[in-house]
């Protein structure tokens, strides 16, 4: 136990104690010092002088209060297989001008709670094992921005910026969850090296890079900006907002969601020859889409701008009309097959009201049409009720037809308004699918004619 008249001024070297050690008043470093003990209790350390390093080796767990220090923090903690673990006083801080770094020695599951406003980390912050020793639960709150050493935790770890960024300059390994904030700044967790063995969830106004070696499962996810995963597993992108662009490496495993996700941009999802399945009836796409997968199944309303590698399936869930198939044509540019398929011993053509128009978004009609039907040089006819169109009450009978590039229709196909039928003549090679866009009551609808799946 230390008492001074004024505030103790310590010039460097080791200072060891047997048991716990306190010290009543303030302490000022003039050079790097080493302190070990079972504990020590102090009101505050500060070292105003370049590169002074502060160096803690205790037993038990250790509380911090104000260090503010211009070089390195090492702290050592549950040395002997004693408690462990390190914590802060109420109202105090950390201001470290160089590297923190935090063991757990020895004493398996410690904690490390470092959450107090106003502690600032201005250089890589680590939190690693000795001896056999683990940490349990991080949890970190920054007001600048918080770069990450080398990490381990076998429990969970929160980190949170007021200010700045979350990057890294080493990998991570962390078997629990996972949950990043950053308030101001961008999220960027792309070493090739991490682990990530349970959950991960994200907030940021701005752009989010995270990369994982083997499995990835994104929770909670609130993006604002440009977001890029990259995995070596299967990859869950969670649920919540991408809402800037969105671009995905599962390497070559599949790539799936957990909930419902606002895709606010373009999508670019790249599973290899795995499947891409994101069903969720409450997703929302608002940009161009690429995917490329063995097998792709999507929930999406119409897909009208996507392109694809591989076997298409697309499901919009909102379905009128008797044949029920619920199936919207996708843009690929391979093979595409359809969530319901016609039989081969059902109807030649088949028209279904996927999604009905409303004032504030389009409606979506598939006509699926037989192989034999839609063959080239063939010819075939169907009837379309304006009501299915619109569901505005004085809608009326004629509907104003273009292609959905506003282009007039091909010369092999035209609408007859008397009749309220389309009429296809001499069918080219490689017409469908093709994409209308069908205007009843000031209400928009698209409407794909496609060719129904051979099988």
């Amino acid at each position: 136990h230390v008492t001074a008249g004024g505030g103790i001024v310590i010039g460097g070297g080791l200072v060891q104690t047997t048991g716990a050690q306190t010290y009543d008043n303030p302490i000022e470093l003039s050079s790097s010092v080493t302190f070990t003990a079972d504990s020590l209790t102090w009101g505050s350390v500060t070292a105003t002088s370049p590169n002074v390093n502060l160096t803690l080796s205790t037993q038990s767990d250790q509380v911090l209060t104000n260090i503010a220090i211009t070089g390195n923090l090492d702290v050592t903690t549950g040395i002997g297989n004693q408690v462990g673990g390190v914590s802060q006083a109420a109202n105090t801080s950390l201001q470290i001008g160089g590297t923190s770094t935090f063991t757990a020695h020895t004493k398996t599951g410690q904690t490390a709670v470092l959450n107090n406003e106003g502690n600032e980390f201005a250089q890589a912050l680590s939190f690693l094992t000795s001896n056999g020793g683990s940490w349990n639960l991080v949890d970190v709150k920054s007001e600048v921005a918080l770069t990450m050493g080398t990490t381990t935790v076998d429990g969970s770890i929160q980190l949170e910026t007021s200010t700045g960024d979350i990057s890294q300059t080493g990998p991570m390994t962390i078997s629990g969850t996972s949950n990043f904030k950053a308030v101001t700044g961008s999220i960027l967790l792309n070493h090739e090296d991490n682990v990530f063995e349970d959950s991960v969830s994200v907030e940021t106004p701005q752009s989010f890079k995270i990369s994982a070696t083997g499995a990835l499962s994104m929770d909670q996810v609130k993006v604002g900006q440009d977001a890029e995963i990259n995995s070596t597993g299967i990859l869950d992108l969670g649920k919540g907002m991408y809402a800037g662009k969105l671009k995905v490496n599962s390497g070559g495993f599949d790539i799936k969601q957990s909930g419902a996700i606002t895709f606010g941009s373009d999508v670019d999802l790249d599973a290899g020859s795995a499947k891409i399945e994101l069903m969720s009836p409450l997703n929302m796409w608002k940009g161009a889409l690429v995917f490329k997968g063995g097998v792709i199944i999507i929930n999406h309303p119409s897909l009208m701008n996507a392109v694809n590698a591989g076997i298409l399936i697309v499901r919009a869930n909102t379905t009128l009309g008797a044949s029920g198939t619920g199936a919207a044509a996708g843009n690929g540019s391979s093979n595409l097959q359809f969530a319901e398929p016609v039989s081969k011993s059902g109807p030649a053509i088949s028209v279904s009201v996927d999604k009905p128009a409303t004032a504030n978004q389009s409606g979506m009609i598939t006509v699926a049409v037989s192989p034999e039907t839609a063959a080239p040089g063939r010819s075939f006819s169907f009837e379309i009720d304006p009501k299915v169109v619109s569901n505005q009450p004085a809608a009326s009978s004629a509907l104003k037809v273009s292609q959905v590039d506003g282009k007039p229709l091909p010369e092999w196909l035209r609408y007859e308004p008397e009749s309220k039928t389309f009429v296809a003549k001499d069918v080219p090679t490689g017409a469908f699918p093709l994409q209308l866009k069908v205007t009843s009551g000031g209400q928009e609808t698209v409407m794909v004619i496609r060719e129904q799946d051979a099988r």
